[in-house]
């Protein structure tokens, strides 16, 4: 402890630390244990901030005016640990004495990001890290200390990283120790062996595992892209069939003679059972696949993944083609590009809550439900505007679920059209954020929709796979399922060929000319069939025209649930499981939220158009509306249609 204090004397070192991972605590304990004087520490993760308040340290969550927070907290060194943000010029020229970055490579070979699983595809043999000098050209700057290793034959993406964090502390130690003895010296890279993989670089054809090349290739393919259960933000190994996707965990290479592969085709089915599926490769090789799940992570057996693709011994697994491979390879950087936003909005997903509602879904179900349809006749204002439907729908849902905010799964024909026949890839639904101000007029409900609407399309879509390789993701039931939301917009020609989406209670299907819209739901008891019918899908007659008060002032009553809620009609029971609710029950529900600080009004939920009322137009009051129940169908419509607001007809 005393020689600790004297070599403290003997540098007088403060520093700054910025960084995102356990690594950026380990390399902050190391400057403590070593008596420097570390002053403040940056970072978004709540737990390095924990961490850093429990030991008296200032710490702040880096910004886009990092260099102001950091200008007062003068410092002689900058560590930047595990930090994938780049570094300016106003925040590099502010330590006196060096700004350093941790690289996990061996600098100047494998510059960039996730280069140990490019390394194990490349077949390196040797690895390391870097601590270098920071430049504003990444990994650029010259070298302090570098630590190097050799690879082991069975390493994957997740041993070869922890070999990586072992190396880093402890050539960090080293570091820190030059630093204390005032030894600290550098020497510069080698530009001409340098080698940089891009932020979105990614292996060639979106992962997908090519046959045709040798089996100790693929097989490094797969080491390279098993993370374990972290999270994986480069690629899986993928298998790809008829349009089906399947991910790889396990291979090896085995003798091919000796599993009766000589003379087989690339991809050919050498033997299939509950331990592997055996493939023949390029070269002559053969491959046995092991481990492989669905493309949200859930495990599958070798023989059951044959029987879902139909496959047997002797058949040939499909090979992409050179057209089709770029073409995959241009939406995979598309949908690279954009998935860390996905993967954000994806964690955050939470569709609205339903009264009512009852939907359960298997896991990896990929199933769909069977759906009755109400067809909407479209009113005047909303021919030709997709967003006012999808604003209108939107109000509707915030008035009957008492929340400003929800997100809604959306099907478009851009979207559709550019994935194709690559849904197995590429997901053809995504979620909707809808942010709703109740206190705002209809006429902000449709400029807030559209511009949600905005940025979800110029952000395309993500794979498949996302769910497998982001263990945030994995820990929500619906997204496990395929689900994105109860509630789902899809904007399609063929109206009557929509199905619900897997864990979706009701769907909304709009034609691209917003002329025609289709209300799914699942299907109801026979013996509550003709009620149902009665009560309709109210109009959206009353369209988004002029914004005259807010959302929330619309009138309840109790129409409609045919769109929102699913037909069987429960509700939960304290005592445990769910009872039926007789009609007079359902009168008396109050599961419709009102104005606040007022008692709900009875009724399930409110109308599209009561819900619109806010449009300038005016709509049927809450008293009268308790006295709906008794009118017929007929008559419903009748009294819609006599001012010539549209109404609802049931489609067989």
């Amino acid at each position: 402890m005393n020689g600790s204090t004297k070599a403290v004397e003997r540098s007088g070192a403060s520093c700054v630390l910025i960084g995102s991972e356990s690594l950026a605590i380990q390399c902050a304990e190391i400057l403590l244990e070593k008596g420097l004087d570390l002053r403040a520490v940056l970072s978004p993760e709540p737990r390095i901030a924990a961490w850093a308040s429990a030991h008296g340290i200032a710490t702040f969550a880096p910004g886009k005016d990092l260099a102001e927070q950091l200008r007062p907290i003068e410092h002689d060194y900058f560590f930047s640990i595990t930090n994938l943000a780049m570094i300016g010029e106003d925040v590099l020229s502010l330590p006196r004495r060096a700004a350093i970055n941790f690289h996990d490579g061996p600098l100047p070979r494998y510059a960039g990001m996730y280069t140990p699983a490019w390394a194990l595809i490349h077949g390196e043999t040797d690895y390391g890290v870097t601590f270098h000098e920071m430049t504003l050209a990444a990994d650029e700057g010259d070298i302090y200390v570098q630590r190097l290793f050799e690879i082991a034959l069975d390493d994957n993406s997740l041993t070869l990283n922890t070999r990586c964090y072992e190396a880093a502390i402890d050539a960090f130690g080293e570091l820190v120790d030059r630093i204390r003895e005032g030894r600290l010296e550098k020497r510069p890279q080698d530009l001409r062996e340098r080698s940089y993989f891009g932020r979105h670089t990614r292996p060639p054809v979106a992962a997908i595992l090519d046959w045709r090349r040798p089996a100790d290739e693929l097989v490094r393919w797969v080491r390279a892209l098993n993370f374990g259960s972290y999270e994986n933000a480069f690629a899986s190994a993928r298998l790809w069939h008829q349009g089906r996707l399947y991910l790889l965990r396990t291979a090896r290479e085995i003798d091919a003679e000796a599993a009766g592969g000589f003379g087989a085709e690339p991809g050919q089915i050498l033997s299939l059972d509950e331990i592997g599926l055996t493939l023949a490769c390029g070269e002559g090789t053969a491959l046995k696949l092991e481990q492989l799940t669905c493309p949200k992570g859930l495990p599958v057996s070798p023989r059951e993944l044959g029987q879902r693709l139909a496959l047997a011994e002797g058949d040939v697994l499909e090979l992409v083609d050179s057209a089709q491979a770029g073409r995959i390879e241009a939406l995979a950087k598309r949908a690279t590009e954009a998935e860390a936003w996905w993967v954000k909005r994806l964690a955050q997903i939470e569709g609205p809550e339903l009264p009512l509602r009852k939907a359960e879904l298997a896991p990896d179900s990929g199933s769909t439900t069977s759906a009755q349809s109400l067809e909407i006749l479209a009113p005047a204002a909303f021919v030709g505007h997709v967003d006012h439907w999808i604003a209108g729908f939107a109000a509707y849902l915030a008035r009957i679920c008492g929340r400003a905010s929800f997100d809604l799964s959306l099907a478009e024909p851009g979207l559709a059209g550019a994935i194709g026949e690559l849904t197995g890839l590429f997901a053809d639904r995504v979620p909707l954020r809808v942010e709703l101000d109740l206190s705002a007029t209809s006429d902000e409900a449709v400029l807030a929709v559209g511009k949600s609407l905005a940025s979800v399309r110029n952000r395309f879509t993500f794979l498949q796979d996302v769910v497998a390789r982001y263990p945030q993701l994995a820990r929500n039931p619906l997204l496990l399922a395929g689900g994105l939301s109860a509630v789902g917009v899809e904007i399609r020609e063929d109206l009557a060929g929509a199905e619900l989406p897997p864990g979706a209670d009701s769907l909304l299907v709009i034609s691209p000319d917003a002329a025609r819209a289709l209300a799914l739901r699942p299907p109801v008891p026979r013996r509550r069939e003709r009620r149902v019918a009665r009560r309709g899908v109210p109009s959206l007659s009353r369209g988004i025209r002029r914004a005259a008060a807010p959302i929330a002032d619309a009138p309840a009553s109790r129409r409609a649930h045919a769109i929102a809620c699913p037909a069987r009609l429960e509700r939960h029971d304290p005592r445990g499981g769910a009872r039926s609710l007789s009609p007079r029950a359902l009168r008396r529900s109050r599961c419709t939220p009102t104005r606040r600080g007022r008692r709900r009004l009875r009724g399930l939920v409110a109308p599209l158009s009561g819900a619109l009322r806010a449009c300038g137009c005016a709509g049927t009051s809450a008293r009268r509306a308790r006295h709906w129940p008794r009118q017929t169908g007929r008559h419903l419509s009748r009294s819609l249609d006599r001012d010539g607001r549209g109404g609802t007809r049931r489609v067989e």
